[in-house]
């Protein structure tokens, strides 16, 4: 309660504060915003409506109106967000019914995916300094190689905003919440004629809803960039974020007593040079270190894992331009992963890849195609293919598609995992990767400056999914679906946002996978209104709709599997948001109606959450 009412007086101070100083706050600022370009489609900077594949943007100022990255990608169209319970349980996220280690991660275009289990909870990735969330749907392992076999993430630390006043310039926010939430971020930003300066910082502590469900967590970034002549430069950056958090379990099987505590640390740098006037290289090497540490006392015995992964690697790009309106790609890259596990002992991956991409453009036609060969020290050697087009036929009508191949690769766990004395198992060093190959085609309607509507359809295969204990490739899947969003500027401060996504998610013989819900909607209204001045209230309504979905668990009673079905769930929730130049508050409501629902079975979810912030900028 106290924390509630100390979050409520210090939005009343920023709104007084704010309200008063805003008369005082007419500085010119010289603010040079860049233009959203995205990088994740081609590796190629261009606009996102200008790509033949399936991508989206998710801006800075959306990014910080979320409590993690789990929630900031969850919302957008085609992600099926899956939590184990509230704030700082694991957040996997589904890309077109694809599983959490079939999605690629990538921070800064450096993979972050595990190799120990191979997907990455995004909850422990510290929000502060992250300026831009890239999202690529459908296979991209002729760019990335392996894991993007169902889509990529790339989260941008690059600052968007330049400022030319030669001052610090920057932002701190914090907010207070239900389950006595506390959170505060910090990021600065400095622009000189040779040396710009980004570092954030962001710490974060719920008690959680249930017992044993608690989260603390703190990190920051710190990104070093020296301007060269020529639009080049040279960088050098860091991260790093630890947090503790309890890990009760399900209802049937609470565990008071299990802890788990995460460490990564980031060091990675290079240069963008200019080589002649038609050809530049970007060029990256980074070194990450994680440690994941589990310990509980269930059962009366102690159960202690460690896991601590290095990997280190290098990411060399070199884009020239040709004549008769080419652009080509050429690139190689080495990935090297060393584990030292208290579960399957000390292992070793190493990885080395090339690719070539030609992109034509004349007009209003562009045309992609690629080729990317990985030759892992494990599982061998893959080649992936990708070709896209699209065309514009009117500044308002584009239409596009694509075809594309990906593939997972065993983690180190279906790997190398011991065989168990009573129940036998274990891993399999014969695996092979996952595949899957997808057919999409789209259309882009831009028929009035402020309406847009989007559509995809898309067919993706999926084959040597990796299934049973011990494992073995003997899976299939397909999914066939479609994507429709929209978003329309109404006039008199009203805008919307709505997404439709269909997902028919089938094994090889045709039965409904697990936690594949066929219908998800999306939808948000927002109303903005100058105040007195030059300070904006903002009141915004959004709606989730996610279908019925099966989900199978092993009944301890009758020591069989068991399906059963979630049933369809509806979430509401408001926010009412004042900026007052430099200040600005929110109140948010998550879960208005209080509903009581499963992601996961056996995980209940939070009920109604309330959100109060505050928060200036310089």
């Amino acid at each position: 309660m106290r924390s509630v009412t100390f979050a409520i007086l210090s939005v009343v101070m920023f709104i007084t504060v704010g309200w008063s100083y805003a008369d005082e706050y007419d500085q010119e600022e010289i603010i040079y915003q860049m233009e959203p370009l995205i990088v994740i489609d081609t590796r190629l900077p261009s606009h996102p409506e200008d790509s033949p594949f399936d991508v989206a943007i998710i801006p800075g100022e959306e990014i910080a109106d979320n409590q993690d990255l789990a929630d900031v990608v969850g919302d957008e169209t085609g992600i099926d967000l899956r939590r184990y319970g509230g704030a700082g349980t694991v957040g996997s996220l589904a890309v077109r019914g694809s599983s959490a280690n079939q999605v690629l991660v990538l921070y800064d275009r450096i993979p972050i995916n595990s190799a120990y289990g191979g997907d990455v909870n995004l909850n422990t990735i510290v929000i502060g300094g992250i300026h831009q969330v890239e999202l690529l749907r459908g296979p991209a392992s002729a760019l990335y190689g392996a894991n993007a076999l169902g889509g990529v993430i790339n989260l941008v630390n690059l600052p968007l905003d330049i400022y030319g006043d030669g001052l610090p310039h920057g932002t701190f926010s914090t907010t207070l919440g239900s389950d006595n939430h506390y959170s505060s971020t910090a990021d600065v930003k400095w622009f000189g004629e040779y040396l710009s300066v980004n570092g954030a910082f962001s710490t974060q502590h719920d008690d959680g809803f249930r017992e044993n469900s608690d989260l603390e967590k703190m990190g920051g970034s710190l990104r070093i960039d020296f301007h060269l002549p020529g639009d080049g430069r040279i960088f050098a950056a860091t991260t790093k974020g630890s947090g503790e958090l309890g890990v009760i379990g399900p209802l049937s099987m609470r565990d008071v007593t299990a802890r788990q505590w995460d460490w990564s640390q980031m060091f990675y740098g290079g240069a963008n040079l200019p080589l002649w006037s038609d050809a530049q290289a970007d060029i990256t090497v980074y070194r990450r270190q994680s440690e994941r540490l589990y310990k509980s006392e269930m059962w009366m015995t102690e159960t202690e894992s460690d896991h601590q992964l290095t990997t280190s690697g290098a990411i060399a790009d070199f884009h020239i331009s040709l004549p008769y309106y080419q652009q080509v790609l050429l690139s190689g890259e080495f990935c090297d992963d060393y584990l030292i596990s208290t579960d399957i002992g000390e292992q070793r991956g190493r990885n080395y890849a090339l690719l070539v991409q030609d992109l034509f453009k004349y007009g209003p036609l562009e045309l992609v195609g690629g080729v990317r060969y990985d030759k892992h020290k494990q599982w061998g050697g893959e080649v992936s293919p990708r070709i896209g087009a699209r065309y514009a036929l009117a500044e308002w009508l584009s239409l596009r598609g694509a075809y594309a191949r990906g593939f997972r690769a065993p983690t180190m766990t279906e790997l190398y995992w011991p065989v168990d004395p009573y129940f036998g198992g274990g891993g399999n060093p014969n695996l092979i990767p996952e595949h899957s190959w997808a057919l999409e085609g789209g259309v882009e309607l831009r028929p009035l400056t402020m309406v847009g509507v989007s559509m995809t359809g898309y067919y993706q295969r999926y084959e040597d999914l990796i299934s049973g204990w011990p494992p073995e490739n003997i899976a299939e899947a397909r999914s066939l679906g479609g994507e429709l969003s929209t978003w329309w500027e109404m006039g008199y401060g009203l805008s919307f946002e709505g997404s439709y996504s269909y997902n028919d998610m089938t094994d090889g013989e045709g039965e409904w996978l697990d936690y594949h819900p066929r219908h998800l909607i999306r939808a948000q209204i927002e109303w903005t209104s100058r105040l007195l001045r030059g300070s904006q209230l903002t009141i915004g309504l959004g709606a989730d709709y996610t279908s019925a979905q099966n989900a199978t668990y092993f009944d301890m009673t009758s020591f069989q599997y068991v399906t059963t079905e979630l049933p369809e769930n509806t979430l509401l929730s408001a926010k009412l948001r004042v900026d007052f130049s430099p200040f600005f508050g929110e109140l948010r409501v998550e879960n208005l109606t209080d509903q009581q629902y499963q992601q996961v079975y056996d995980y209940p979810m939070p009920g109604r959450q309330f959100y109060i912030s505050g928060g200036f900028k310089f």
